[in-house]
């Protein structure tokens, strides 16, 4: 996620890109998270901050085998990072189960356009609770924007008083310039010591986004399946997913004039818009019957008709 909490203003393009660290020692990578600056803020809010955030499901964390409630157990958080505007910048960690919840803050210093490799170990805690259950169980922040009402001394653990804490009072103002851009790469979150970037193939990569995001198709001339007509205006179809979802997901699809059509016996309709109606992790139906006139029984094969057709589905955190 890039988040701008509490309407904090700036903007900024978001793109991958293949300036990367050349020293090998922590693992080889091919391409970067690039954030470029296009709308600075100069004037930061109280409340404002813009950060890059990972939220863990809750499960993964309580069952990774840390400790999380001994001291003596550790976190290691590990990435690259490059900007060509140095300073101090932060990591956050925000608890989310625990009642307050915890925050903690761990400063890096960035030297102009130059990649530094950056470990932190991260402490249990007594008041930590991670639930065993498919939410949020941590939320790992890469600041960029911290106002003041958001700022907590770096170190240790402190329970949460007022808004989520991101940064520290020495957080550079990242967004102040349109000239910044900065990078991250090789991010790592594991029990123990830090260790050598683990590169997974592109199947198990593939699987473990789709827990959480499916495109199902992106332009013109996509198949989507079998159709077939419930009544003469009412057409009916499934979708189903390569794997299975985080939760239910939300199933969105773009809309305009005959953006899709289904081809039946002797003739075809084209369809304006989908309607999502009954949803699990596996699969979700779905139908139009605002474009239809059809016979009832029929079957048919339903695609997309317009470069600007999507379907998407999303059970993010």
């Amino acid at each position: 996620y890039l988040l701008h909490s509490s309407s904090a203003g700036g903007a900024a393009t978001m793109s991958q890109d293949s300036d990367v660290p050349t020293d090998y020692s922590w693992g080889k990578f091919s391409k970067s998270l690039k954030m470029d600056v296009t709308t600075a803020d100069t004037s930061v809010s109280t409340n404002h901050a813009i950060t890059l955030q990972y939220r863990m499901e809750a499960q993964d964390l309580r069952n990774s085998g840390w400790d999380y409630t001994n001291p003596n157990s550790i976190l290691s958080v590990s990435f690259w990072a490059k900007s060509s505007k140095a300073g101090t910048y932060c990591v956050a960690l925000n608890s989310q189960d625990a009642s307050p919840n915890l925050d903690i803050i761990k400063e890096y210093t960035l030297a102009a356009n130059t990649w530094k490799h950056v470990e932190f170990e991260i402490p249990g805690n007594s008041s930590l609770v991670i639930d065993n259950n498919n939410e949020s169980g941590m939320n790992f922040l890469w600041a960029l924007v911290v106002g003041t009402g958001r700022h907590l001394a770096a170190g240790s653990w402190t329970a949460r008083s007022g808004e989520a804490k991101y940064g520290s009072s020495n957080q550079v103002n990242f967004y102040d310039s349109t000239d910044n851009i900065f990078y991250l790469t090789g991010v790592q979150i594991e029990v123990g010591k830090a260790t050598v970037f683990e590169h997974h193939n592109i199947a198990e990569e593939l699987a473990l986004c789709q827990r959480y995001y499916y495109l199902f198709c992106d332009g013109n001339n996509k198949e989507i399946g079998a159709a077939w007509y419930y009544t003469g205006s009412h057409l009916s179809w499934f979708f189903y997913f390569p794997t299975t979802m985080r939760a239910v997901p939300t199933g969105t699809a773009t809309s305009g004039t005959n953006y899709y059509r289904v081809y039946r016996d002797g003739g075809n309709d084209g369809l304006d818009s989908i309607s999502f109606e009954t949803g699990s992790t596996q699969q979700y139906s779905a139908y139009n019957s605002s474009n239809i006139s059809g016979t009832a029984g029929q079957c048919g094969l339903l695609r997309t008709q317009s470069a600007s057709a999507k379907i998407e589905f999303s059970a993010e955190l």
